[in-house]
Order: structure tokens, then sequence, then C-alpha cells
């Protein structure tokens, strides 16, 4: 009898493999507005795009991923994981092609609908993916994986890309990445097929119907809120870390760019090794989500600290060594969040995980949007940095706050033995 999505008896494929596919999936669709966020410059003088246009893209893909998360997460519900990942990586296959032979503006704006398509239905496929082919003491180490398979493509866009494009040109290396989806469309097509009109199908079919209109689990409502405010300060801080330290510090604009490069290598690290130690464990982890709330507070107030506390010290070094102290506290609290809120999502509506994803991934997506445009208001109209970053810290307050007030009264769920037995 096959093996049911809650609890299957064998993997279809070694765990290594099947983390690796899924964090292709995950990464192909959000590594499209990177690679052109480092390819702005090439990117500008070749296609004659103006620079007020080049801005509107990143609102471009996110919005796209925000408008469909919803309908993408029923549909994958629907599609089952086989199918939704397929789909998945059909959009992101497509958007790199026609980057690849983008002859103007509106090309990348196709592309980027293509892509923010891709990113509404990731999380929703790869974590039905996770439930339906991967025993339940090994499932926080694949979303792991997975989750930092996203920030390492992050990396290699902003490393690469340049390097890339000056070698083989950048059109080549957006159609050698869609080679990756070609290959990795492969390797999906080898899993098990997903059941067609079986009792789990009709099942989800009923759960989401019954759900429509109606309030959202106080538990899910916990883990969108957190997600959405992980969204503000984590996309805000990574896209104006690089100009505080060359405004701030008198980082070269090379050496600031370095600082986007160390955040996401924390970030990679530090959920590898927060999947590790919670491999085994599933369900509610409010606690832990308050104290990385707790610690990203005070990730965000060393950051914004270290060009006052290094003028006080006369020293330049020490004003550097505070800021590189921010950033590894802000990335083992803030990117390790939602590697916590994606292992809760697994088991916090049972029987609707992509319905229950495509909430979270909307509210992460909203954060994305308006994190970094607030960040960027409050820069320009206070004219310093200083506001900004309260406004972070107090974002991180709040997902605190709130957090424990959503949490108070729900149980939370200890280390179960299959972590240990693992």
């Amino acid at each position: 009898m096959a093996s049911t999505p809650s609890s299957p008896d064998v993997a279809p494929a070694p765990l290594g493999r099947l983390a690796a596919l899924m964090g292709v999936v995950v990464s192909l669709g959000p590594v499209t507005p990177y690679l052109l966020s480092a390819l702005g410059p090439v990117l500008i003088d070749e296609l004659d795009v103006a620079r007020s246009e080049f801005g509107t893209l990143w609102t471009v893909s996110f919005g796209a991923a925000v408008a469909l998360s919803l309908g993408a997460g029923r549909l994958c519900d629907r599609l089952g994981p086989r199918n939704a990942m397929t789909l998945v990586l059909t959009l992101a296959t497509a958007a790199l092609v026609l980057l690849g032979l983008a002859e103007g503006y509106w090309w990348i704006v196709a592309a980027l609908v293509l892509s923010g398509a891709a990113q509404s239905g990731s999380g929703a496929s790869t974590n039905l993916g996770v439930i339906q082919y991967v025993p339940p003491a090994r499932r926080s180490m694949v979303v792991g994986v997975k989750q930092a398979a996203v920030q390492a493509g992050q990396l290699s866009a902003g490393l690469i890309a340049p390097v890339a494009a000056v070698l083989v040109g950048w059109r080549v290396g957006f159609l050698v990445l869609a080679l990756v989806g070609v290959a990795s469309l492969v390797v999906v097509h080898r899993l098990p097929h997903d059941p067609r009109d079986t009792a789990r199908t009709r099942a989800a079919r009923r759960a989401v119907r019954a759900t429509a209109g109606r309030r959202l689990p106080r538990p899910l409502v916990a883990l969108v809120v957190h997600a959405a405010l992980t969204g503000v300060v984590l996309q805000a801080t990574n896209v104006y870390l690089p100009l505080f330290a060359h405004d701030e510090h008198g980082f070269s604009a090379a050496t600031a760019g370095l600082m986007t490069a160390a955040l996401g290598a924390v970030g990679i690290v530090a959920r590898l090794a927060w999947a590790r130690r919670l491999d085994g464990q599933l369900g509610r982890m409010g606690r832990l989500r308050s104290r990385l709330s707790a610690t990203t507070v005070v990730g965000v107030a060393v950051l914004a600290s270290s060009a006052p506390l290094g003028d006080l010290a006369d020293s330049r070094s020490a004003g550097i060594v505070i800021l590189l102290s921010g950033v590894l506290l802000f990335g083992v609290s803030a990117m390790a969040a939602t590697l916590v809120v994606i292992i809760e999502v697994l088991t916090v509506v049972p029987g609707r995980v992509g319905w229950a994803s495509s909430y979270v991934t909307l509210g992460m997506m909203s954060g994305f949007m308006v994190g970094p445009m607030l960040f960027g208001v409050l820069l320009d109209g206070s004219g310093g940095y200083a506001l900004p970053w309260i406004v972070l810290g107090t974002a991180a307050a709040l997902q605190w706050l709130v957090n424990d007030v959503l949490e108070r009264g729900m149980p939370q769920s200890p280390p179960s033995s299959a972590g240990a037995a693992a």
C-alpha cells in the first residue's frame, strides 16, 4: 500500500539529492531578481533601461508573488508535490530563458512576472514534497538545506554574475542557469507520480473549500505575522546594509558590497546549523521564535550603534568590529527565523500544507516589498540612518511582542523522539 503523505515509509530518493532538488525549486525563482540587481549597470546600458524603470523591477517580482500566492497554495494542494514542483520549475526556467533573449525593459518585466509566479508556489510545492517524501525524523534538516539554498543562490548571484558577464556574456549566463532548471525537471520527473483521485486528494479539496471565507487558525496567524515582520526587517537590512557601510563606515563601493555576501554566508551557516539542531522536532516553536526575535532586536541595535560607537572611540576599526558583530547576531537570528516558520507550517494545519504555506508566503513577500521602501523613505526623510534603524528594531520588538501574545495559551511541542532516534 502506498505510504501516506504524512508518514512516508521510504523516501523516493536519497535525502541529500531530494534536499538539493528542493533547494533548486525554491531558489531558481528568487535568484532572478538578484541576478538583475548584480548585473544592473550592464543591463541598463545594453538594453537602454532607465534607472527609474530598473528600480521598479523588484516590486514587479515580489508583487506578482504576493498577488498569486494564495491561489498558488490551493493549486499546489490540488496538483500534489511532483506536479506542483514541475510547474514551479517550468515557470522559473521560462523566466531565465526570457531574460537570456531579452531585447528591452518589457521583456524583463515579463520574465519577472514569471519569476514571481514561480516564487508564489515554490514554498507550498516543496513543503508538500517534504511531507510526501521525507520521514518525519529528517524533515527539519531537509527544510534547512532547501532554505539555505535560497541564500546560497542569492550569494552566488552577487559574487559570480558580474564575473560571468565579463567572461561569457550575461545572456549566456542566464541560459546556462536555465539548463539547471531543465535538468531539475528531469529529476522531478523521476519522483513517484502524485495520486490522482484518492481519498487524500479529495480530502484536501474538501478541506480547502471548508476553509474558504473562514478566519485563519490562530497558530497560522502567528506564523503569518511573524513571517511578515521578518520580511520587513530582513529585506530592508539586506538592501541597505552595503549603503550603510559605505556612508557611515567609509567602505569603498566594492567592499560595501561584500557586506551582503557576509550576511548571506552567515545566513547559510545559521540555517544549516539550526536545521541540524531541530532535526526530528516538529510542531509549535513559539518560544524559540520569541528568542530569535529578541536576538534580532539586539542585532539591529548593534548594527545601528556601530558607527556612533566607532566615532566615540575615535577608532574606525572598532566601528567595523561592532558592525561585523551586528551582522553575525542578525544573521543567526533573523535568517534562522524564516527556517523555523517553515518547519512549523508543515504541521500547523494538518492536511492543508500548501494552503497554509501560501499564507506564510503572502506575509513574507509583503514584508519583502514593504521593508526596503519603508527604510528608503525614512532615510531620505530624516537625512540619516538613526530613524530607519530604530523603526527596524521596533518591528523586530513588535514581532517578539505579537508572537508572545498570539502564542499565549497554545501548547509548545517538545523535541520529538524522532530526533533522538535519528
